[in-house]
């Protein structure tokens, strides 16, 4: 059954999308030698974008197909956001993809930073920088991001209930690089190294996280490396039309090289696009993590999430090992506006093998996408996710997978 705050729902929509609307206002912009130079990577979908008049369009047709959010080649979208633990937080993404090196073509590197602050003077920021050269044979990826925003804690494994919960305030950083290497067309091999620090500042008094037996309550760090493995054929990075993207590593977290806790990780996130016209695409994700070992409860495979679990707070369910499966409809509506349709089946459990997939725990919803001009792809995406105890909303930049 789901238990849900409606008002708060209502409040937080009408909000977002203000913000949204105002920010897309209507302005007249100029076309020519003066516009977008990140590079063509054109693909059918911009076909239907009514270019031909020029200059001589109307302010009303302009921001219809050229909004606000993109400027300099950089691309930006507000979020609001409430939670009860956090308050109300002010914040947004900013993206910017681009050539580096001298590589020709379309951008082989992306800027990307994210944050928000909150009235309850919590915080999150996060920053990635991708790097691509020699014609795109290596690329090399990072992020670092840092926050104190509260969170829920429910217990460890696939039944815990709704009403045990427990919020707590921890102080974390995490910092990864990889490197990887074209070994065959659209196939890369490469290397990854993690490091993660993580404490907890604020506990439930005589609650499970102060009881002792939650791994990794007490806080530590964590230090590991690994293999990575990629396949990409898609037809673009951004709201791919057709292709495949596959994605695996595998990482060892041991105290012999500087980590607090013994644990493996294994990632494996397989993606699938299908055209069925220029305006409609069906995306399928299979996506898995599992950890073996002892890890820390703040390393272990969490479901939720604006990603590959919608309509489940992240970290609502936790345990050693969780599968994902998702498929979206994604189609144009009109001009830049499109609108997308989702269902998927996700849970957790002590190995992949105890996940029981006649009882996963299912995740329906649907939302709208706005394409913010150039011709990278970009999206924003507005969307309602319903699980089986609440209604998720999400505002972000992209697509989910």
């Amino acid at each position: 059954m789901v238990t849900t705050n409606y008002k708060t729902i209502r409040y937080v929509i009408c909000v977002a999308l203000g913000t949204a609307v105002f920010s897309l206002s209507p302005q007249r912009v100029a076309h020519g030698a003066g516009g977008d130079a990140l590079g063509a990577e054109t693909t059918a979908t911009h076909s239907a974008v009514d270019t031909s008049a020029g200059e001589n369009r109307t302010s009303s047709q302009s921001w219809l197909t050229e909004p606000k959010l993109k400027a300099f080649g950089f691309t930006w979208l507000p979020r609001i956001t409430y939670t009860g633990e956090s308050g109300v937080g002010i914040g947004g993404h900013i993206l910017r993809p681009f050539r580096w090196g001298q590589d020709a073509g379309a951008p082989n590197s992306e800027f990307r930073v994210s944050g928000r602050a909150t009235s309850k003077r919590q915080w999150a920021a996060e920053l990635r920088l991708r790097l691509g050269w020699a014609d795109r044979a290596w690329s090399l990826n990072t992020k670092f991001g840092a926050s104190n925003i509260a969170r829920r804690f429910y217990g460890i494994g696939p039944l815990t209930p709704a009403g045990n919960v427990e919020i707590y305030r921890p102080q974390g950083t995490l910092v990864y690089i990889e490197l990887l290497r074209r070994v065959l067309p659209g196939m890369r091999i490469g290397v990854r190294a993690e490091f993660e620090h993580f404490e907890l500042t604020e506990t439930v008094p005589r609650g499970m996280l102060e009881s002792g037996a939650v791994p990794g309550a007490e806080g530590g760090h964590v230090l590991g490396a690994g293999f990575l493995w990629d396949y990409d054929s898609r037809d673009r990075k951004y709201s791919p039309l057709s292709g495949s993207f596959h994605q695996a590593f595998a990482m060892r977290f041991d105290e012999s090289t500087g980590s607090k806790f013994d644990f493996d990780v294994y990632n494996v996130d397989l993606r699938k696009y299908l055209a069925i016209t220029r305006h409609h695409v069906v995306a399928l994700q299979v996506f898995a993590y599992v950890t073996r070992g002892a890890p820390p409860f703040w390393r272990q495979a969490a479901m939720g999430g604006r990603a590959h679990s919608r309509g489940y707070r992240r970290g609502r369910y936790l345990d050693h090992a969780m599968v994902a499966y998702q498929v979206e409809y994604r189609f144009d509506i009109w001009r830049r506006f499109g609108g997308a349709v989702f269902a998927g089946l996700a849970d957790v459990g002590r190995r992949v093998q105890d996940i029981n997939h006649a009882h996963m725990k299912p995740t329906v919803g649907f939302g709208s996408r706005i394409r913010l001009g150039g011709t990278d792809g970009v999206k924003a995406r507005i969307e309602l996710a319903f699980g089986r105890e609440e209604v998720r909303f999400y505002m972000s930049l992209d697509e989910a997978y």
